[in-house]
């Protein structure tokens, strides 16, 4: 079973639901061919995510048009629509679902960063007190710059050829065969700048006033560059075909045959 590859090997940094999260949606990313195009493709791509979250009893608490996180405003009244909001008492998270013929433009990816600063300036304590992830859906390769941005705001990129950052860092911490080809500089690299890639946004915030006041480095350039292009890229490869020699290379292909009968992709 792929679970017992990825999924029982190592500690549970964040909620086991995201990291399902971002290895199905990985594999739906990866393997999903819509047959439609246009604006209809981009409604399928989200019926999608809605019947997962059915299937798997995420509460789905916004869907596509809905103006509210959690139910609550935002700070400065605009009315955001949202894509997805799944919520539970630990986490929640906030998504944005492309699927798009061209890379993703940068003033969506904008939008998407600082809307969600709106809500949770707006929100209720209640709602501030609960960890907020976010996560960038896309069907189609991004470009390098929305990488790094994404990286440097704390937004999981989930993308086709790519392991989500969130997966590589758990992948780093288990005892998974593929990780002993590291040595214990490069884990210790691995373990120190990919637990720093997957944060929430209060954990955004709170660095961003870090740097601001001198007690805190910027994402810059070249860190964010060896972030994307030797760890998730090259090492990434190096464990992607590590799990592809441990599951006769059928790993994340065996995932998405799984979730396509259990949700019956091509009826979306």
């Amino acid at each position: 079973m792929i679970d017992s590859v990825l999924l029982r090997h190592g500690p549970l940094i964040l909620p086991r639901a995201y990291y399902e999260l971002c290895l199905d949606m990985f594999a739906v990313v990866q393997y999903w061919d819509p047959s439609t195009r246009g604006a209809e493709r981009g409604r399928a791509f989200e019926r999608v995510l809605y019947r997962y979250c059915e299937t798997r009893r995420l509460r789905l608490i916004e869907r596509a048009g809905s103006k509210t996180i959690c139910g609550e405003a935002s700070a400065s009244r605009f009315l955001h629509e949202q894509d997805a909001v799944i919520a539970s008492p630990s986490f929640i998270v906030h998504m944005e679902l492309k699927h798009l013929s061209v890379p993703l433009e940068k003033n969506e990816l904008l939008i998407f960063a600082h809307k969600g600063l709106d809500f949770l300036m707006g929100g209720s304590i209640k709602m501030r007190a609960v960890p907020m992830f976010r996560i960038v859906l896309s069907g189609s390769l991004l470009r390098q710059e929305a990488r790094r941005f994404a990286l440097q705001w704390g937004i999981t990129a989930i993308e086709p050829e790519r392991i989500p950052l969130p997966l590589l860092h758990y992948l780093s911490l288990s005892d998974f065969p593929g990780v002993d080809s590291f040595d214990g500089d490069q884990l210790a690299e691995m373990h120190k700048v990919l637990s720093e890639s997957t944060k929430s946004v209060q954990e955004v915030v709170h660095h961003l006033s870090g740097v601001l006041t001198g007690t805190a480095q910027p994402v810059l350039g070249p860190w964010a560059d060896r972030t994307l292009n030797v760890l998730q890229s090259d090492w990434g490869d190096r464990i992607w075909a590590a799990l592809d020699e441990g599951t006769g290379g059928q790993w994340i292909e065996e995932r998405y045959d799984a979730l396509d009968r259990e949700l019956m992709l091509d009826r979306i």
